[in-house]
């Protein structure tokens, strides 16, 4: 359900148009999706300081405000659009929305296969928007101006089967522990990395996961850590317990790469400060849990 304050409701269906409003509230529903944080305030701001302004010049400003809100998801996600050719806000729209559609397929087999049949990034990505999207091969083409490697490795991660190797399985199975584990030590608590894991978001690095996951990590921080330190100390524990690349050793990872959370150096240390004594309360919960499991199998 799209969560808009009557205001901006209100401006939407009695200026912004019949043709344009649809789109519109598409587009604030992709944002609502990619959990931008207080993705809102400037517009009901524009909307509040702006009431002696001529309305076709608000109106300009709101529009040219959700073009760059959705262009921002794009960069981040490493597309870049040809800005000279006229790029529709449907056409952001359906990219965006793509990008969202694509963590929840049932079936990843022709992703994996779009994947592994062309040689440039821009090629594929054009191939699955032509397959995931209303926008046509041609079209794609004409608008989108570069693709970064990083957002086709990660979509290629997301679509590869189960069909492993051995050591691999085990190694999955002990990482699905690991989060199991963590689940139940947060009890009902949301944390974003387990809501992100629940979402499909496995088998990740902490960089694929932040590619092609519909929250910014480094944005959430921000935000977050200006509400609930300790909340936040949580998020980023989960994030790192959750992706491949982490879970063992999640503290020095952290540590290691940090930047990835913030570039602020005292709001690092103090980070890994309350992610490390979380992250004690977890290991002796997590070595108190193995000991009774040795239990069981010594008494069975």
């Amino acid at each position: 359900m799209l969560n808009l304050s009557d205001i901006t409701k209100v401006y939407i269906e009695e200026s912004i148009g019949e043709f344009l409003s649809p789109s519109v509230y598409t587009s604030f529903r992709i944002m609502q999706d990619f959990s931008l944080m207080y993705f809102e305030d400037k517009y009901v701001e524009l909307l509040h300081t702006s009431q002696e302004s001529e309305p076709g010049s608000v109106r300009d400003k709101f529009i040219s405000y959700i073009r760059k809100d959705l262009n921002d998801i794009l960069v981040k996600h490493g597309i870049g659009l040809d800005y000279d050719t006229d790029v529709s806000l449907s056409e952001l729209n359906e990219i965006c929305s793509f990008l969202i559609s694509l963590q929840n397929l049932d079936d990843y087999e022709l992703v994996y296969n779009i994947c592994n049949s062309f040689d440039s990034d821009k090629e594929t990505l054009v191939e699955l928007l032509d397959v995931y999207s209303n926008i046509s091969t041609i079209r794609c083409m004409e608008i989108i101006a570069s693709v970064k490697h990083s957002l086709i490795e990660a979509i290629y991660k997301l679509s590869q089967t189960d069909e492993t190797e051995t050591d691999t399985e085990t190694s999955d199975r002990d990482h699905k522990r690991i989060v199991d584990r963590f689940r139940a030590f947060i009890g009902g608590h949301v944390c974003l990395g387990v809501e992100l894991y629940d979402r499909g978001y496995r088998n990740l690095t902490l960089t694929e996961l932040d590619n092609l996951s519909t929250t910014y990590v480094a944005d959430y921080v921000k935000e977050s850590l200006k509400k609930d330190a300790t909340q936040t100390a949580l998020d980023v524990l989960s994030l790192l317990l959750v992706t491949v690349d982490n879970y063992e050793d999640p503290i020095e990872k952290l540590k290691e790469n940090g930047d990835m959370f913030t570039t602020d150096t005292s709001v690092k240390i103090k980070l890994v400060d309350t992610v490390s004594k979380i992250y004690i309360d977890f290991k002796t919960y997590l070595d108190k849990g193995k000991a009774e499991d040795d239990n069981k199998v010594r008494v069975s």
